[in-house]
């Protein structure tokens, strides 16, 4: 009769591994984050936030859509942008670093 010879004393216990997680990279110092234009990913310019916000506020302009959902959804189009973030630029939430004259 053979048997299997026994690997339990062969075998070492297995041992956690840690593996490091890849969060997202930390810029080198806050005073490094690229806002605006100057970011690689940025579809808009400063001359288009200025411009959007202009004319949102033009009350004429507005009435010509009849709600400011559509004015949103054609600032949207003509930009190439998603409606989420021409609503954010309109109200101050993105692009604060641009101060309105």
């Amino acid at each position: 009769m053979i048997t299997a010879p026994d690997m339990r004393q062969r075998m070492s216990p297995i041992q956690p591994v840690l593996v490091k997680r890849q969060g997202r990279k930390q810029p080198r110092s806050f005073n490094q984050i690229l806002k605006g234009e100057e970011h690689p990913k940025a579809k808009l310019t400063a001359q288009d936030v200025t411009e959007m916000r202009e004319l949102f506020k033009d009350k004429s302009y507005r009435s010509e859509f009849g709600s400011e959902h559509k004015v949103l959804m054609e600032f949207a189009k003509i930009y190439n942008i998603h409606y989420t973030t021409a609503y954010k630029i309109v109200r101050g939430q993105s692009w604060k670093h641009l101060t309105d004259a």
